[in-house]
């Protein structure tokens, strides 16, 4: 019986494919605004019983990227954190725009991604030179 089972077993493993995971980009998605700002977050809970209680308070500062860019012909607003920005410089480029790069088992719409962003690996940001170092923020076309 044990035989049997470890047998049934082996079949049902060999029978499985295995997913197989591919990086991806999304199509160029052109940039309209693009702006830098620090987030700060602030936490506060208490709690008290009787005449005895307790206070804590959090706060956490983080720079995110907020941008508006074409997908589908209408911009959207996005908002990225900054350790996921890449940034590409090519200097034939006219209009700034950014690619979603990602990883999954098949190609995802833009839409898909922007629902839920914690599928994107990291946000490319490609734009000439003449935006960088200090010109690169805020970028307004």
């Amino acid at each position: 019986m044990k035989k049997l089972l470890l047998l049934f077993s082996l079949l049902l493993m060999i029978g499985c494919d295995r997913v197989e995971y591919k990086d991806y980009h999304t199509d160029k998605i052109y940039l309209r605004q693009l702006v830098n700002r620090d987030v700060t977050e602030t936490h506060t809970s208490g709690s008290f019983f009787l005449i005895a209680g307790s206070v804590s308070s959090e706060s956490v500062t983080s720079t995110v990227v907020k941008l508006m860019g074409e997908v589908n012909g209408e911009y959207r607003f996005m908002q990225f954190d900054f350790e996921k920005v890449r940034i590409k410089i090519d200097n034939k480029v006219t209009t700034p725009y950014i690619m979603l790069n990602y990883r999954d088992t098949s190609e995802t719409s833009v839409d898909y991604l922007l629902k839920f962003p914690y599928y994107i690996g990291s946000v490319t940001i490609v734009c000439p030179e003449q935006y960088l170092p200090e010109r690169l923020l805020p970028i307004q076309i």
